[in-house]
């Protein structure tokens, strides 16, 4: 059994030979072709740009969003600058071109590389469709909005939906399984936004992004950070295939355990409470108690690697620690 076929069988809850891994090779964000049975690619952006001055790094993104970061601490780094802060600029904002031929440019050939390594095949969308939307108009400014502006951000959603739809299209015309974005939505005890608003503003979107990719045979990966617990059972409702938590303690594994055999679970060992203490013990019976309670005979789990271990100061033999630990299990 190949990668591909190990990772559509835990997804699809009939029966992989093991529990597959998304894996990394420590401290650089790099797929270990050797470990890892999933494998991404990626459309190119049509603009950006970037500066340099001392230890700051500073990026101009296709969206006019301008990101800082340092090089003492190479992070994806944060938005400082969001162009539609002031709602007056969207009279002169120039929402990015989808112009899928030049976003796939040679994308094709990295598809073909890695089916021939019979890989699990992810293709990235980027940004959720939150994310996108608090990072053009600033976070105080998008919870704001959904009380006092709610035209503003269902104009921001219907492009940005309309947007990944239009992405989607175009990975289905490559060799690829599935189509995944990022959309942290929870502080670590509970959402952003009180669950209703949720429902009645982002879940139409979201199922309408479900729906195209499942229309063209794909499957769906969300990465989504802390206490999501009151949406969960919404996404696995509509069609999410695939949810990548990092730290799932802070939902609780239990908690999450209602939706086992109802949804693929990728997961680390949790980066907050067990793998940055590095004790061996606490890693193995993490790996076996995630394993027993979010998966099922059929599937239904990943194994997970956090791809930027020293960020938090967890070293290589712990990791190998968290691998043997899953493989075992």
């Amino acid at each position: 059994m190949d990668s591909r076929e190990r990772v559509w069988r835990a997804v699809e809850f009939e029966g992989p030979d093991r529990v597959p891994f998304e894996w990394y090779e420590y401290g650089v964000g790099v797929l270990d072709l050797k470990r890892t049975d999933i494998a991404g690619v990626g459309f190119k952006p049509l603009q950006g740009s970037w500066s340099e001055a001392g230890n700051e790094i500073r990026y101009v993104d296709e969206w006019g969003c301008i990101w800082v970061s340092y090089k003492s601490l190479p992070t994806i780094g944060r938005p400082i600058v969001h162009p539609l802060q002031n709602w007056d600029n969207i009279n002169n904002y120039k929402f990015p071109e989808l112009s899928l031929e030049k976003r796939f440019e040679g994308v094709d050939k990295e598809v073909k590389r890695l089916r021939n390594l019979g890989k699990y095949i992810v293709g990235w969308l980027g940004a959720g469709i939150w994310a996108r939307t608090r990072f053009l108009r600033g976070f105080r400014e998008a919870l704001a909005d959904l009380y006092m502006h709610r035209d503003r951000i269902y104009k921001l959603l219907e492009f940005l939906t309309e947007f990944k739809i239009g992405l989607i299209r175009g990975y289905s015309e490559l060799d690829i399984d599935c189509v995944a974005f990022t959309d942290d939505w929870g502080t670590q005890s509970r959402l952003f936004i009180n669950p209703k608003i949720w429902v009645e503003v982002f879940r139409p979107y979201y199922m309408r992004i479900f729906k195209e990719a499942k229309k063209r045979g794909l499957h769906t990966y969300i990465h989504s950070c802390g206490n999501i617990y009151d949406i969960i059972g919404y996404w696995v409702k509509d069609g999410l295939n695939i949810i990548q938590m990092d730290a799932p303690h802070q939902v609780g594994l239990e908690r999450l355990s209602k939706y086992a055999g109802k949804i693929c679970f990728n997961c680390c060992i949790d980066i907050q409470k067990i793998l940055v203490r590095g004790v061996e013990s606490e890693i193995y019976e993490e790996a076996k108690k995630m394993i027993e309670l979010l998966g099922c005979e059929d599937g239904g789990f990943i194994a997970r690697q956090y791809p930027q271990l020293a960020h938090i100061k967890v070293k290589p033999e712990v990791n190998e620690i968290a691998y043997k630990a899953f493989l075992k299990f």
